[in-house]
């Protein structure tokens, strides 16, 4: 073969190559930009509210609001996060024409359009800031396959464009072939009353049927600016990038604490055993809860640290105490930073993106500046790293 045959060939299967492989990228693992902490936030609580509900962050009007069900009550509180305190409580009646049962999630659009999610059904409701329902849904009647549909903090509601994107499962937790090849996402278009696509299909991992426990089969997701829904899975480091049903890629998206993608399964697990599940997960480096920051197109991804079963004063180590990094992704999917976090200070299920930075709760019950009658928070900035 001559030499220039040669030479033209080889530039052919490079390009082959690169084209084929566009499924399964590898982002660049840079060390780009970090989290700064820059101030403290207090939001003063009533007695009805606790520090450790799970926050949802609002826009109402272009004011800036935090989020949150009452435990054990069918009332939402929202706080005005620039001025640091309780702005309204949302009341729901649990039974009658206006009934919505036990809310599991809210999603505010407007204060003419609040979205309830009941718990354990596939019923939808649209109400008013003064808890009036205008509007019911029931998505079986549309999808008789969907038995439950709800958002959580680790998946939560978003509205596009007329379409509500939730979390539809069954509740039929069977380890079968059938179930790891069922979708996580349903998307609900509210103006033509369909189901108009389900995306999000569980890894291939998790697809082998192994049990990893409870804790690690919960699908994590975001949905961006520009509507494509990011999916993350605890037991590996991919990110899976979809638009509607299509994914277009899977992106490598490591941690440099996670060192098995898919680790193996404890022997002790059977099931959902809760004390043996919560001490496999303490012990191995997992991925966890995605947030998105709207403000700046980004995204951050919580990475449990592995960790010893027992703290030094002999107590077991529960999971969302454990030490923690926070990875920042940009909107190329190339993970641009990896910050490190103490553990037994922060509480993981609040860090919400605001204009101004990144807010992370410090009310865990293990701070011992832990203040009980209110939301404590740590503002941080998005910022270059100067190493």
């Amino acid at each position: 073969m001559k030499k220039s045959n040669y030479i033209i060939l080889i530039i052919l299967m490079t390009l082959f190559y690169n084209c084929s492989d566009n499924n399964n990228s590898q982002n660049t693992n840079t060390n780009i930009f970090t989290l700064i902490a820059n101030d403290t936030i207090n939001i003063p609580i009533d007695s009805t509210f606790e520090y450790s509900v799970p926050m949802c962050l609002n826009e109402i009007d272009n004011k800036i609001y935090l989020g949150g069900i009452i435990p054990h009550t069918h009332t939402y509180v929202l706080f005005d996060y620039e001025q640091r305190q309780i702005s309204k409580k949302i009341n729901f009646n649990s039974t009658g024409p206006n009934g919505v049962g036990t809310p599991k999630y809210i999603k505010v659009i407007n204060w003419d359009s609040i979205f309830v999610f009941r718990y354990q059904t596939t019923d939808i409701f649209l109400a008013d800031s003064a808890g009036k329902i205008k509007t019911k849904w029931k998505i079986n009647k549309f999808n008789e396959n969907i038995m439950t549909t709800t958002g959580s903090y680790y998946f939560p509601v978003y509205f596009r464009k007329n379409k509500l994107y939730a979390h539809a499962i069954t509740p039929d937790y069977a380890f079968t072939d059938e179930f790891w090849t069922r979708t996580n996402e349903l998307v609900f278009n509210i103006k033509t009353n369909k189901v108009t696509n389900k995306a999000g299909f569980f890894c291939e991992t998790l697809k082998k049927g192994i049990n990893y426990g409870g804790y690690s089969m919960n699908p994590y997701r975001i949905i961006t600016n520009s509507s494509e829904i990011v999916y993350s899975f605890s037991v590996d480091n991919k990110l899976y990038i979809y638009n509607d049903s299509i994914l277009l890629e899977t992106v490598e998206c490591r941690s440099k604490h996670v060192k098995e993608d898919a680790p193996k399964p404890s022997k002790k697990l059977t099931g959902y055993n809760y004390d043996d599940d919560a001490a496999y997960e303490v012990q191995r480096a997992s991925y966890h809860f995605l947030y998105y920051d709207k403000f700046r197109d980004l995204i951050y991804r919580v990475v449990f640290h592995a960790s010893d079963l027992y703290d030094k004063h002999g107590n077991k180590v529960k999971v969302y105490d454990k030490p923690f990094s926070i990875q920042i992704i940009n909107n190329k999917y190339e993970l641009i930073g990896e910050v490190d976090f103490p553990g037994n200070t922060y509480f993981i299920k609040n860090i919400i993106p605001v204009p101004e930075g990144v807010l992370i709760s410090t009310s865990n019950e293990k701070n011992p500046n832990l203040q009980e009658d209110r939301l404590q928070f740590i503002l941080f900035k998005v910022t270059e790293n100067e190493d």
